[in-house]
């Protein structure tokens, strides 16, 4: 697959980590937080800054909280994430641990603690012991781990020893998040004047309140569950351009303390307004008034049409065939920053028809059961062959939900009626067209250029693409192959 130039620094690329190679890694506790995870994300950060030499990963050892993991769902690609399984326990170098003080609190991953030079603790629980021996300590009274890193990032940068840990907006909205979470955004008694003035810095920084806002859940009053029952019961729902349009009348008897007006509580695609009726019949009225206003904004077309798959998915697209072994996999994958490669059909009826996805997680794995037998392999025997596909007319929002309930990949396939490949859809081609972060540009299918798929296409890769002026490129691509 064929990508442009990365936009968030976080993101590894989808690179394996070599067998033998030194490392650092930040580890979560056990069903990650976000205090957990963000925290984790922060050491991360300081750490790849501190030396370039030796790169830094962030493991969940085992899972994550529901909300976390609907978050990873469409952000895991902006932070150097990596599956446990992908690391070499021989190459830890440096280990750190977040919002976790002992060897309990992160399981699988505690092997990696006995082969580390050196062992950090971060966390803001001062009434744990350690049992990490000889474990560097930093652990603060405060309402969140995620804020005791957040001062460490914040005092190195405004003392000038933080030349490269300025964070990306994602980073912010994270370690945002992680406060929040921690914290019951500063309203439980753990609460300190450090965690408001880190969550104030982190919005400087770029925090983007919408995503907070959406994954930061508050409890609703007696008055607001009552509504909320009552608007999902006499919802009404209309398409207009793709994009679903849905209005709710209610009439309350009294009023009820913190319900939105105009702009919805800072969701921008919303909107509430209190209406005094007079009349015989007023609620006829209102609905006659709500009507109205459906009619009016469809009319003038306020809301844009919905994206579908073809307008922003990825092509053309890398990927290899059926004899493809897993070391010419695995080279491919390493030579482009990939982290997952489409095997296609060969010959016939078959020729381009997506078999499955050969990923570095499913490489790793079956080099560590058997290196050597592994190695030539064809692909065909690990490829993950249940990916989420999409047709090309597949809505946006569909995609997002269907990428949310199937993680394995983290990607959506773009095939077309013949299962033939047209595409492929990234978590990070999906954020882009959110506009949560203004370094992730949006972009559509952009045109086809001839010298980058030509210095692309090396022997043992063929280029896949939808668009018919390719033909010619892709010809030789997979003539290279075959040869």
């Amino acid at each position: 697959m064929v990508h442009g130039p990365q936009s968030a620094s976080g993101r590894l690329g989808g690179l394996l980590v070599s067998r033998g190679q030194p490392y650092n890694v930040v580890l979560t506790h056990l069903s990650a937080d976000f205090d957990s995870l963000a925290a984790a994300v922060g050491v991360a950060k300081l750490w790849n800054a501190e030396d370039r030499k030796v790169p830094t990963y962030v493991v969940l050892p085992r899972g994550a909280h529901p909300s976390v993991s609907k978050f990873l769902a469409l952000h895991q690609e902006l932070f150097p994430i990596l599956g446990l399984e992908l690391l070499d326990p021989t190459g830890a170098r440096k280990v750190g641990m977040c919002d976790a003080q002992t060897r309990d609190r992160v399981g699988p991953a505690s092997e990696l603690l006995d082969q580390a030079e050196s062992v950090h603790v971060y966390d803001h629980h001062v009434d744990k012991d350690s049992d990490i021996v000889d474990a560097v300590l930093h652990i603060e009274s405060v309402g969140a781990a995620t804020t005791v890193v957040t001062e460490m990032i914040r005092s190195g940068l405004e003392q000038g020893a933080g030349v490269g840990v300025q964070l990306t907006e994602a980073e912010s909205t994270l370690l945002a998040l992680g406060i929040h979470a921690d914290t019951g955004s500063l309203t439980y008694d753990s609460a300190t004047a450090r965690d408001a003035a880190a969550l104030a810095w982190l919005m400087m920084q770029g925090c983007q309140q919408t995503v907070v806002s959406e994954y930061t859940h508050t409890s609703l009053s007696e008055g607001q569950q009552s509504s909320l029952v009552e608007a999902f019961g006499s919802l009404e729902k209309r398409q207009h351009n793709g994009v679903s349009v849905g209005s709710v009348l209610l009439v309350n008897e009294e009023r009820v303390a913190g319900m939105a007006r105009f702009g919805a509580g800072g969701h921008p695609k919303a909107a509430a307004a209190s209406v005094r009726l007079s009349g015989e019949d007023p609620e006829t009225e209102a609905l006659e008034l709500m009507s109205s206003l459906v009619e009016a904004i469809c009319k003038e077309q306020i809301l844009e049409p919905e994206l579908v798959a073809e307008d922003f998915m990825t092509s053309p697209v890398l990927s290899c065939q059926p004899s493809t072994t897993l070391l010419q996999a695995e080279e491919i994958l390493r030579r482009h920053g990939l982290y997952a490669l489409p095997v296609l059909g060969q010959q016939g009826e078959e020729a381009d028809k997506l078999l499955g996805l050969i990923t570095c997680a499913e490489i790793s794995k079956a080099f560590r059961k058997d290196e050597q037998g592994a190695a030539n392999r064809p692909v065909t025997g690990f490829m993950l062959t249940k990916v989420t596909r999409v047709c090309p007319s597949a809505p946006m929002h569909k995609i997002r939900k269907r990428m949310a309930e199937s993680t394995r990949a983290g990607r959506a396939i773009v095939v077309d009626a013949s299962g033939r490949l047209r595409g492929i859809i990234t978590r990070t081609d999906l954020l882009r067209q959110y506009h949560f972060y203004r370094q992730l540009k949006r972009r559509g299918q952009g045109p086809l250029h001839r010298e980058w798929i030509g210095a692309a296409a090396q022997p043992g890769e063929a280029i896949c693409s939808s668009n018919p002026d390719a033909d010619e490129v892709r010809s030789a691509a997979v003539a290279g192959f075959l040869g």
